[in-house]
């Protein structure tokens, strides 16, 4: 009789498997985690209209507060003060400088919503993930 059996052996594979995917999502979620946090500080302060909590998301490339203020006038005119604007990442680019970080945006509010795709790039300012174009 053999010291493993099938099913043991099948067993013992399903589990290293199981733990290599584990450790493949753990790596791939830390990895863009930075990134996304910033991209999820940069829509709540928009949604909750905190300008510079917003321009920290930006460093220089951000726009100015009286922009911001009349793009969050026009969310509120067609949205509603109910709206939300939340970011799901998609994919990210590796370039010489940064990274290209796609995501799906969905603005919405208790009865509708739209949803598209958008690209932005990213780099590291400081220590810290910046947006450099929106």
């Amino acid at each position: 009789m053999s010291k493993f059996s099938t099913a043991k052996l099948i067993s013992i594979i399903f589990c290293a498997l199981t733990v290599v995917a584990l450790v493949v999502l753990i790596v791939v979620n830390s990895a863009t985690s930075g990134q996304m946090k910033t991209i999820d500080k940069a829509y709540s302060s928009f949604t909750h209209g905190i300008y510079k909590e917003y321009q920290q998301c930006f460093g220089e490339n951000s726009i100015s507060e009286k922009e911001f203020d009349e793009l969050r006038e026009q969310y509120l005119t067609d949205w509603g003060e109910d709206f939300a604007v939340k970011a799901d990442f998609i994919a990210r680019e590796k370039t010489d400088s940064g990274y290209n970080v796609s995501i799906k945006v969905t603005t919405y509010n208790e009865t509708d919503h739209e949803t598209s795709e958008k690209t932005l790039f990213m780099t590291k300012v400081k220590g810290k993930w910046r947006i450099i174009n929106a």
